[in-house]
């Protein structure tokens, strides 16, 4: 073999030698893509995976709320409800004081009269 027979073997040994590196170099950065994008597929997976937990917990939280603010619309309706029974007999509870004092001054006032009523016809006989 000549000289330059080697030399064009040599040359061509080293484009061959530097096309596989290239080759692999570019099966390296597909292998590479292909692990970051399993790597962030996982870690969208995770994310969604927590996202519908929170999710499924402000679902929980908001029942349990709306719940709470029913049982208290419940209780403060029947204070409301109480408080305005109770006022309503307090008028009521007044006036029927009022009557009863009348109803005395007036059987005082009836006694009296009696009362005159029998000194006059006593000292008139």
């Amino acid at each position: 073999m000549s000289k330059k027979q080697a030399e064009t073997k040599s040359t061509f040994e080293k484009a061959n030698e530097l096309a596989r590196d290239v080759f692999l170099a570019q099966l390296g950065l597909a292998g590479k893509a292909v692990e970051q994008g399993q790597e962030y597929a996982e870690k969208a997976q995770q994310s969604y995976k927590e996202s519908t937990d929170k999710v499924q917990s402000l679902v929980e939280k908001r029942a349990e709320i709306f719940a709470d603010l029913v049982k208290r619309g419940e209780k403060v309706q029947s204070d409301a409800q109480a408080k305005f029974d109770e006022l309503a007999a307090k008028p009521k509870a007044l006036v029927e004081e009022q009557v009863e004092a009348v109803k005395s001054s007036v059987e005082k006032l009836k006694e009296r009269i009696n009362t005159r009523k029998s000194q006059n016809a006593t000292a008139e006989a």
